[in-house]
């Protein structure tokens, strides 16, 4: 039985069962479980004098009861690594300090867990537990499970109790979360005294609460948030079911041992007996693996289910240890982290097999929610990125695929993380092996490196770098396949418009609530250029004819952006001007600092008409700049198809897009007069050393011929001919 909010094990007096052994197996012999990585568990014992607290630590530290006069603390007492079924050594502190004493709560803020002993014959001693110790210990700070025991069991008759020991214990369970456990003993018996310090080492190393509640009688959240990431790395086939191989796996990684086949067979028919539907002769649905373990923590083998979370990476809050989750490389600001193609694929399949169980290509918001079930917090959460979705508010695959490549963009911890909860592994088989490296417009990149990948069960080739921006755009062919292009304008100039035609919204949609135009709507939808495989992400910033390059770059995030469209609207000689005047700014910006930002000019709302001079200007400037004319587009007339294609092929061919200022041409002119300049110089040192090497060659040469005319010998042939040479 165990506490609705701490959970434990009750043993009901000298009849109750012995403990479990830790982390056996049906019908083998016992293996020791995953530890916490504890290096020593601290038990404090408190109670009031007379109860028998000293003769139990004496009794378990001796395995005997002491006779004579019991002194009324024991010194420190160490329990072996050996004797206890963990492995982990236990450090038992003799209390004598009351419970209102100051004493006690530098003592209370030092231990792991409290044993509160009170006198099993005495219900006076047991009713100081509740009004008094528990509340005192409280008072105290004590942040630990309590482990309340009942000593002198020997002295107390069974005719002094009617009630069963969880009768009379479950109240004070009940309102005070922090017991875990309760058990009787008699330190003159030798009756369950190593068993007390065994449940408390327990209650640190396999505690109940995180994982069952017991006033309703299921898995909490975390721990099947847990189990189904577990369940799904060991479904090696992605059928939904573990097979007797699958299961087996399972069973030696945790375990370090197989099942034989008899005991396979009586696991699936405990499973069977309970739950006929969730086993079959193919395999293990997840709810059958689900009540497996919430059948091994009913009978108080927490330790098996602990296991098996520690085995596959999860703490004592039952969250992925930090360096599972840390993102395995570094990568600069200059640097696009997108998913491999192996993520892809996990993905992809993952959406067919839950977020879209119908096979219609949408998925619900409700099966969303199952989708990212495994992870804490979904990656999406709050993130103001807006992809398509249907009337009814369903997103399709296209649109769940762009969502994703927007986050690894965006928030690369955050993707990979919930990739790992998931349960994305190195090793894993994810329907089918894809290249890391993609391709841009019917282009080989090239561009991005693969983080690692092989065996483990980790999660490091589910993201790819890039080069630096700056090695691509020398190369000039962008190897990144999501794309990043700020859209700048006047406010009304038709941004709004643009990003809404994006994802299929109306042109006049309201942005989400919280977002505003000038702090942008990330927006992502994969690529619309048939012969490219990029998702193209937008953001929106308003400006004015006095915004500076400074105040652009930093508001827009320029520095990470993949191209910049000036936006304006083809009716308004006022939009226009504030579209030149930003162009010119970043241009200047980008030739000063070697940025080489790839742009455009887009002329929205075509569908009102374009004056001629704002045309002729508009072209003029655009040339002079080295640039395509503006790009004429109308999301209301529905032909906003083709401002989307330039956006992505500027940004994949940096060739043609990048403006040319007199400031710009001058600065490339002076880079390739200091490229010149090295060379020749280069060349220059060259010829210097090759002269200096050739003339200590012949005077090294004609000294031996000097020497070798002194001594009457002739010079070796050899020499004058290396020397003709």
């Amino acid at each position: 039985a165990a506490n609705g909010g701490g959970g434990g094990a009750v043993a009901a007096g000298a009849g109750a069962q012995a403990p479990a052994q830790q982390g056996a197996r049906a019908g083998g012999a016992p293996v020791a479980p995953a530890g916490s990585g504890r290096a020593v568990v601290r038990i404090l014992v408190v109670g009031d004098k007379g109860v028998g607290k000293t003769s139990l630590v004496a009794a378990v530290a001796t395995k005997s009861f002491p006779e004579g006069e019991v002194p009324s603390t024991q010194p420190l007492t160490v329990l072996a690594a050996d004797e206890l079924p963990d492995n982990v050594p236990v450090h038992i502190t003799d209390s004598d300090a009351p419970a209102d004493h100051a004493a006690l709560r530098d003592e209370v803020r030092a231990t792991d867990v409290i044993v509160l002993t009170y006198a099993a014959d005495d219900d006076a001693s047991l009713a100081r537990v509740r009004t008094h110790w528990l509340p005192e210990l409280r008072a105290a700070g004590a942040a630990v499970p309590v482990v309340l025991v009942g000593c002198r069991l020997d002295l107390r008759s069974s005719a002094n109790r009617n009630a069963t020991l969880m009768e009379v214990i479950q109240p004070i369970m009940n309102a005070f979360s922090e017991v875990e456990t309760c058990l009787e003993c008699s330190a003159k018996k030798l009756i369950y005294v190593t068993e007390v310090f065994y449940y408390a080492q327990k209650a640190v190393l396999h505690p109940t609460a995180p994982l069952y509640d017991t006033e309703t009688g299921e898995l909490k959240t975390d721990c099947v948030r847990a189990l189904k990431r577990i369940f799904v790395l060991c479904d090696k086939d992605k059928d939904s079911l573990l097979s007797d191989e699958e299961l087996n796996g399972f069973q030696v990684r945790c375990f370090r041992a197989p099942l034989q086949p008899e005991e396979l067979a009586g696991v699936k028919r405990v499973i069977g007996d309970k739950m006929p539907s969730e086993v079959s002769a193919e395999g293990v649905t997840f709810k059958g693996f689900l009540y497996l373990h919430a059948l091994f923590i009913e009978k108080g083998r927490m330790e098996t289910t602990w296991t098996v979370l520690r085995r596959f990476g999860y703490s004592d809050d039952l969250a992925l240890a930090p360096e599972l989750l840390a993102l395995p490389f570094a990568y600069e600001a200059s640097q696009s982290v997108e998913l491999s193609g192996r993520a892809r694929t996990f993905l992809n399949s993952y959406f067919s097999r839950i977020a879209d169980p119908h096979g219609d290509g949408f998925a619900t918001r409700r099966e969303l929610d199952e989708l990212f079930y495994p992870v804490p917090t979904s990656p999406w959460e709050g993130d103001g990125v807006m992809v398509e979705e249907d009337a009814d508010g369903r997103l399709g695959q296209s649109a769940f695929m762009a969502h994703w490549a927007a986050t690894a963009r965006r928030s690369p911890q955050a993707a990979h993380a919930a990739l790992t909860y998931l349960g994305f592994s190195d090793d894993g088989a994810h329907g089918g092996g894809t290249s890391d490296s993609s391709s841009v417009g019917g282009h080989a990149s090239g561009g991005m490196q693969s983080i690692g990948a092989g065996g483990g069960g980790g999660c490091s080739s589910a993201l790819v770098v890039s080069r630096p921006r700056g090695a691509e755009r020398r190369r000039r062919r962008v190897g990144r396949t999501t794309l990043r292009c700020v859209l700048v304008g006047a406010k009304g100039a038709g941004k709004r418009g643009l990003m809404n035609g994006l994802v299929g919204r109306p042109y006049d949609a309201a942005l989400p609530d919280g977002v505003t135009t000038a702090a942008g709507c990330m927006m992502a939808v994969e690529g619309m250029d048939a012969q490219a495989t990029a998702t193209l992400l937008l953001t929106a910033l308003d400006v004015d004819a006095d915004c500076r390059a400074d105040s652009i770059v930093a508001a827009a995030g320029l520095e990470s952006a993949d191209c910049c469209a000036f936006v304006f609207d083809s009716s308004s000689a006022e939009s226009y001007r504030v579209a030149h005047a930003a162009l010119l700014q970043v241009a200047e910006w980008s030739a000063g600092t070697d940025a080489d930002l790839p742009c455009l000019m887009v002329a929205a709302k075509d569908d009102l008409g374009m004056a001629e001079d704002i045309a002729s200007r508009s072209s003029e400037f655009c040339a002079s700049l080295g640039l395509e004319p503006p790009v004429q587009t109308s999301v209301r007339a529905g032909d906003a198809k083709t401002v989307y294609e330039h956006m992505l092929s500027v940004a994949v061919d940096v060739s043609a897009g990048v403006p040319e200022t007199e400031a710009s041409r001058l600065a490339r002119a002076r880079r390739k007069q200091l490229v010149t300049y090295a060379a020749y110089g280069a060349a220059a040192l060259g010829a210097v050393a090759i002269g200096a090497y050739m003339y200590r060659l012949a005077t090294s040469t004609s000294k031996r011929r000097d020497d070798d005319g002194r001594s009457g010998s002739s010079a070796p042939a050899f020499a004058s001919a290396r020397l003709d040479l």
